[in-house]
């Protein structure tokens, strides 16, 4: 969050600088905050975090990524949650051996959750960039022709609805496989 408010402070975002990018920081700072402040957990998720093995998760991403704004504080909430997840995020544009090892569909679609022992390195698993509803919801709306627009208002009115819970249920789902 430090280095998004310097960024908008600065009129300026990661990657890429264009407008475009620099107008979607200044509104993510806005949803990142209300995310993070407002996310409610239940006791079945603050007892699996508590019986969590100890584990790296490196999020690939960017300032100006509306599905980050959205799954970055859950995640970072969830690490808060955990004395034994330690988080690290990373920016793709910066980072593209990385990133091309998590593609998506052959894209480089963020944020990207890899999860790693934290000893070896070793990947046990990744997530992203969208929960499941999330991606078949986009999916619908371009295989019907919607604008990217339309598709990032249709995202932000679902992230809005699922109030980050959906997203909680399918990291969860990773963390109590055995």
């Amino acid at each position: 969050m430090a280095l998004m408010e310097q960024l908008v402070a600065d009129k300026q975002t990661t990657g890429e600088q264009t407008e475009e990018h620099i107008h979607f920081t200044e509104l993510n700072i806005h949803r990142l905050k209300r995310v993070y402040k407002t996310l409610k957990f239940d006791s079945e998720v603050a007892n699996a975090l508590a019986e969590t093995p100890r584990q790296l998760w490196v999020v690939i991403s960017e300032a100006w990524c509306g599905d980050a704004s959205q799954l970055l504080p859950v995640m970072a909430r969830m690490a808060d949650l955990s004395a034994t997840i330690e988080l690290r995020i990373v920016l793709r544009d910066e980072n593209p051996e990385l990133m091309d090892q998590f593609l998506t569909n052959g894209g480089k679609a963020i944020p990207k959750l890899i999860c790693m022992n934290p000893d070896t390195f070793e990947v046990m698993w990744n997530w992203g960039p969208r929960p499941l509803p999330a991606v078949e919801l986009a999916k619908s709306i371009k295989s019907q022709g919607g604008t990217k627009e339309e598709i990032g208002l249709a995202m932000q009115e679902w992230y809005n609805k699922d109030k980050g819970q959906t997203t909680i249920q399918e990291l969860l789902g990773y963390l109590t496989k055995p």
